[in-house]
């Protein structure tokens, strides 16, 4: 006889199978094939594959990010496999409709296993949120200076009284 557990876990990939259909299919119900075959056509592969390791790279790193985040708040570090599993699947969950809001609620219910109360894991999760931002406006206030315009101008003392405060 099977436990529970297995039963939970082929519902929950079963549930997950079938989101992810209906996401794709309302992607793609309204493609004209023969328009997207002349995008692709046209694309550099080159800077297509680079953008495709940016973005993974982006991921592996904004997990570690919150691995590190998690481990200020725990005795030792959460094992690095399964924060990457916790941040990836809620990257998905960031692509849809209320993106950043489904994602970090999916992180905090799938971070359950971390011996972490459900306080420290939201916790964890603003504290990497405001991390996030706070490199934002460092970024912006080392870029900004290098725009000749105005308002990049405007922009930098905003960015740079931000982060005084």
């Amino acid at each position: 006889m099977r436990r529970p557990r297995d039963f939970r876990r082929w519902l929950a990939f079963g549930f997950s199978l079938a989101l992810t259909a209906l996401a794709l299919y309302s992607v793609f119900r309204g493609i004209d094939a023969h328009i997207l075959d002349q995008l692709i056509a046209k694309q550099n592969r080159g800077l297509l594959a680079a953008a495709a390791v940016l973005v993974l790279l982006q991921i592996l790193l904004g997990a570690e990010r919150w691995r590190t985040v998690l481990a200020g708040l725990m005795r030792e570090a959460p094992p690095l496999l399964r924060v990457q599993a916790v941040y990836y699947a809620s990257i998905f969950f960031n692509c849809l409709p209320f993106g950043n809001l489904g994602g970090d609620v999916a992180r905090v219910y799938l971070a359950r296993k971390f011996a972490l109360s459900i306080r420290q894991l939201v916790l964890s999760v603003v504290a990497d949120r405001v991390l996030t931002v706070g490199a934002l406006i460092v970024l912006a206030v080392l870029a900004l200076p290098s725009i000749a315009r105005p308002l990049a101008v405007t922009a930098w003392f905003g960015a740079a009284a931000i982060l005084a405060i």
